[in-house]
């Protein structure tokens, strides 16, 4: 996970022209629905060392 997060930083530092609204918008979008999903999978992790 902490390769595919960089590889998200650096794909969104690369961004040049946030011109588009599209662009701009899937990526605020993405941000919040990734940090839900990595709150999940902690939980479930959680769930399993305590069982």
């Amino acid at each position: 996970m902490a390769k595919e997060y960089k590889a998200v930083r650096i794909a969104i530092a690369d961004i040049t022209d946030w011109s588009n609204p599209l662009l701009l918008k899937g990526v605020l979008a993405m941000m919040p629905h990734t940090a839900y999903h990595l709150g999940a999978i902690k939980q479930k992790m959680l769930y399993i060392q305590n069982r």
